[in-house]
């Protein structure tokens, strides 16, 4: 009978520390779409399978008490007083029979509970279980760009390689169109690979590289262009940027998010110029589908594309960042990148002889 209620005690504690594990240590995340409609349906679960833990312990409490007391009335029938020497003994039979009786009824209530939270948990488990399934070995996972397009000022296109020309100090504006689509910790997640100056090591067997060692990547691009600017360039790198939510097309960068799904694309990026002296007057992303894009798939997409905002030509292999064809885990800034930066901004606007592999 203990493990009628022991039982359902462990697996609450078990789910709990599961979720708990999901939430704060993050090794997957959902999509706007799925925060609307799983996650409500797991906290929802959650709450269930803590409410049946409360009624298993009250009823376990009851149980103990009515164990007690019967043991008691059992004790005085088996040895009764002087005093109630005279009295019938139907009196303590009948108070053992109902006593009996609440014991069956609570015995079947904790049944019940218990199959409740069994099944509550399970539901909950195999949401979960699916879902990092799916993040963890999701197999050949690419992200597709469609055309970087650059137009001169009467909407012709071009196709030639430009920069920003800038002398100001002031950062540069970025501004999102349509952030209602995303939860707040998705639009931190899209700023990231913008503002981000950290580093991250990756060996180079996992990259299928034929080099000992690991290579060094940018988060983000904040962190690339200040390597690159220590080259002093003839052109001032953009390195400041101040990302701002807003309703207009302002700003020297725009990111348009949509719930659009275009064939084969993921997100593209527009450039508008001044052909005459090849300088970027405005860059317009847009990123696709946002509802349904996980964290490491949008942060892959903005990253990518802010390589166009800046004048990166499309070039390379699924390995380069630029390229229209990439793999979000490893869709870092790299060396590479930092290299072509240089090269357009110092005024030489060609592909260097970067190796990417």
């Amino acid at each position: 009978m203990k493990s009628l209620f022991f039982i359902p005690l462990v697996i609450t504690g078990i789910v709990i520390t599961f979720v708990f594990f999901v939430q704060f240590y993050h090794p997957m995340d959902f999509s706007t779409k799925e925060a609307t409609t799983i996650k409500p349906i797991l906290y929802l679960g959650i709450s269930v399978i803590i409410m049946l833990s409360v009624g298993i312990l009250v009823i376990w409490k009851k149980f103990v008490d009515t164990k007690v007391e019967m043991r008691h009335l059992k004790s005085q029938e088996l040895s009764p007083s002087v005093e109630k020497a005279t009295e019938p003994s139907t009196y303590v039979s009948a108070d053992l029979e109902l006593l009996q009786t609440n014991l069956n009824n609570m015995e079947k209530i904790g049944k019940r509970t218990t199959y409740a939270i069994l099944v509550t948990s399970l539901v909950v488990v195999i949401i979960l279980s699916f879902h990092i399934y799916e993040h963890f070995y999701e197999p050949n996972l690419v992200l597709t760009s469609g055309k970087y397009i650059i137009e001169d000022m009467n909407g012709q296109q071009i196709n030639t390689q430009v920069a920003w020309y800038t002398t100001k100090e002031e950062p540069f504006h970025v501004h999102i169109i349509n952030s209602n689509l995303l939860t707040p910790e998705k639009i931190e997640a899209l700023k990231n690979p913008i503002l981000s100056e950290e580093t991250i090591e990756i060996p180079n067997d996992v990259l299928e590289k034929n080099l000992p060692g690991k290579t060094i990547y940018y988060k983000g691009w904040k962190g690339a262009l200040m390597k690159a600017n220590e080259k002093n360039a003839s052109l001032r790198i953009p390195v400041d940027f101040k990302i701002e939510k807003s309703d207009e097309q302002l700003g020297e960068i725009t990111i348009i998010l949509s719930k659009d799904h275009p064939d084969n694309i993921h997100s593209n990026t527009k450039s508008i110029v001044d052909a005459n002296n090849h300088q970027i007057l405005k860059s317009v992303i847009t990123i696709y589908g946002v509802e349904d894009l996980h964290e490491i798939e949008l942060t892959a997409l903005v990253r990518h594309e802010f390589g166009h905002a800046l004048g990166l030509y499309p070039y390379g292999t699924k390995d380069s960042l630029t390229y229209h064809v990439y793999e979000p885990p490893y869709a870092y800034v790299s060396e590479c990148n930092i290299a072509d930066v240089i090269s357009l901004y110092g005024g030489q606007p060609s592909q260097t002889t970067c190796d990417y592999n």
